[in-house]
């Protein structure tokens, strides 16, 4: 190679290492969270499962979208601790019953579920992580979609009983106040893409179940129908292009979960793993999915969208959570 050739090559070399100010940019491992299933530990280790720290003790962890700050439920209320393990975990929220479901994307504010004492109802929250009351979200059940850019969190809540008895309702974080409802008649969750285009799964009159997908405020579009009555559709993730969507197929009366990648316009479904017991999250950058299985074991595993072999990242675990 002549010599200017090797000069532009060594020089793009040093701008794929260097930052805009010539300091060396790392690539930052991801931070997974999990319970011990043998003791009550929170356990914070990296994506690798390398590195492992109890945190503290409690259930149902959350780990912010930068893995510096773990959430989870306790016996005196939601309880806020760091990663690694250097200082012991704090009380956000004084009340019992309560667990998280995860921070905003900020990480200034952990979106929670409040239990009644008797078990049969439950309402949910934001409460920042400078102290304050929480602030009521719905007093219905709900599960999280996902956040929107603009301070707001979209909720499936649940305001009738039966199939398709949800609704997607977004939130302002930061006073509760109800925006607007973006879809009605679903059944179950739902996910939201970065650039706000919603999928979720809805039963027809004839019982089979249905993934629908619809850009904000447009007319809903047909993604794929299941042929199968027994079987339910749930969204779990787009990719980071929005033309891939992840979803959980569950089998009525089933404990288990079938993981599927559905391409939007090919209308092509690919199973990249079987049998899991919990579908957790799809990572940011829409490459991995986390999943537990407890058989023979209970264990956490990553599994790549692209068919490679999934790698188990803790045995003897289960709640998990990844910042990725």
């Amino acid at each position: 190679m002549s010599e200017p050739g090797l000069r532009a090559r060594r020089s793009l070399a040093v701008l794929l290492v260097l930052g805009t100010a010539g300091t060396v940019v790392a690539q930052a491992r991801a931070t997974v969270v999990y319970t011990d299933s043998t003791t009550p530990a929170v356990i914070a280790t990296r994506d690798d499962g390398s590195r492992p720290v109890a945190v503290g003790t409690g259930r149902q962890p959350v780990v912010s979208p930068d893995g510096r700050l773990v959430a989870f439920a306790t016996h005196e209320g939601l309880a806020v601790a760091p990663a690694d393990g250097t200082a012991p975990p704090t009380i956000l929220l004084a009340e019992a019953r309560t667990v998280p479901l995860a921070f905003s994307p900020d990480g200034a504010a952990v979106v929670g579920r409040r239990t009644s004492r008797a078990g049969r109802a439950s309402s949910t929250f934001v409460v920042s992580l400078s102290g304050g009351r929480a602030v009521a979200l719905t007093s219905r059940p709900a599960v999280l979609v996902g956040f929107g850019d603009r301070g707001t969190v979209t909720l499936s809540e649940r305001y009738r009983a039966g199939r398709n008895g949800s609704r997607v309702v977004v939130f302002r974080l930061a006073d509760g106040a109800r925006l607007r409802t973006l879809a009605k008649r679903v059944n179950g969750g739902g996910a939201l893409s970065m650039a706000g285009r919603l999928a979720f799964g809805r039963s027809t009159a004839t019982g089979r179940s249905a993934v629908f997908a619809t850009r904000p405020f447009d007319r809903l579009l047909t993604v794929r129908r299941e042929d199968e009555p027994t079987l339910l559709l749930q969204p779990v993730g787009w990719t980071p292009s929005a033309r891939r969507l992840v979803i959980g197929v569950v089998g009525v009366g089933s404990d288990q979960t079938d993981v599927a990648v559905l391409g939007v316009r090919t209308r092509r479904v690919r199973v990249v793993a079987r049998n899991v017991d919990r579908l957790v999250r799809l990572s940011r950058d829409g490459r991995t999915v986390l999943v537990e299985r407890r058989d023979p074991v209970p264990r956490i595993l990553s599994v790549p969208l692209n068919g490679r072999r999934a790698q188990v990242l803790a045995r003897g675990a289960a709640e998990a959570d990844w910042s990725r």
